[in-house]
């Protein structure tokens, strides 16, 4: 759909022919907003502002991808929250949209029905986030899997959101902490091997994850031994008490029953439903 009904041409060239009217949003169980270059910001169409306004009064979730944060912001429905967007449009965004916060250190921001994704290989996060929010876990990988390119691993799926949450922090100390955990998962290391590591006590440590994620760092490094071990069993074919190894328990009944707890499936019955 275009604002006009007529071909458009993006900013690399391609021409985009609309195959029909944009009308009414209410059909839709999402509209994705894909900004245009700056310089042609001034130029949207007043139909956009309103497909969106109705869209937002019938709670219908809305994205803005890259400069899309733009014309969310214009339309007002980024009000009281905090964008998310590429560094290179920062500035811009900020000396146009001084009252609105914004980060550039994530794949995406979604809150109250609005996302803000900053573009790039950040869409295949954000993509990843909706697939599992309506079709669950398994099927998330399996597409994310077929999605990558050649070579990606969890550093794409498993481990954006451990990233994330330690690049939200300031504290050098937390960052390098999370970083250890994910290079040390096979190693069988401990706790207190990490707070070692990084210089603090095992109390300062147990603070330091208690006022950033609310949970305790044995805690936090169980998650994400488990996300690596679902990424494990969904995306290759190691046999899962190879799976458990490598994700750092050294006991497959105590590994099938952690991820069962937490996955509400076994580590095989989840590998035979993303394979159906």
């Amino acid at each position: 759909m275009t604002a006009h009904g007529r071909s458009e041409t993006a900013s690399c060239g391609l021409s985009v022919s609309p195959d029909r009217e944009l009308d009414g949003p209410l059909e839709f169980d999402q509209i994705v907003v894909i900004g245009p270059l700056l310089r042609q910001f001034d130029a949207i169409a007043p139909s956009i502002y309103g497909i969106l306004e109705k869209a937002r009064a019938e709670k219908i979730p809305i994205a803005g991808l890259c400069t899309g944060s733009f014309v969310l912001a214009e339309a007002g429905l980024l009000e009281g929250m905090t964008a998310c967007l590429h560094p290179y449009h920062a500035l811009d965004f900020s000396s146009r949209f001084p009252n609105i916060p914004y980060v550039t250190d994530q794949h995406f921001i979604v809150g109250e029905g609005i996302a803000t994704v900053p573009g790039g290989t950040s869409v295949l996060n954000y993509a990843a986030h909706v697939i599992e929010r309506h079709l669950g876990t398994a099927r998330t990988s399996k597409v994310m899997h077929q999605m990558s390119l050649p070579g990606s691993s969890w550093d794409i799926f498993g481990a954006r959101q451990t990233r994330q949450k330690a690049a939200s922090s300031n504290d050098a100390r937390l960052k390098k902490a999370v970083s250890l955990m994910e290079r040390t998962m096979e190693a069988g290391g401990t706790v207190p091997d990490i707070a070692k590591a990084i210089g603090i006590s095992e109390r300062q440590l147990d603070r330091l994850f208690r006022q950033h994620f609310d949970t305790t760092p044995k805690r936090y490094w169980l998650e994400m031994r488990l996300d690596y071990c679902r990424w494990l069993t969904l995306n290759t074919d190691r046999p899962i008490t190879d799976v458990a190894f490598v994700g750092g328990f050294s006991d497959s009944a105590h590994f099938i029953t952690q991820f069962k707890k937490t996955f509400g499936v076994t580590p095989g019955e989840m590998r035979k439903i993303s394979q159906q």
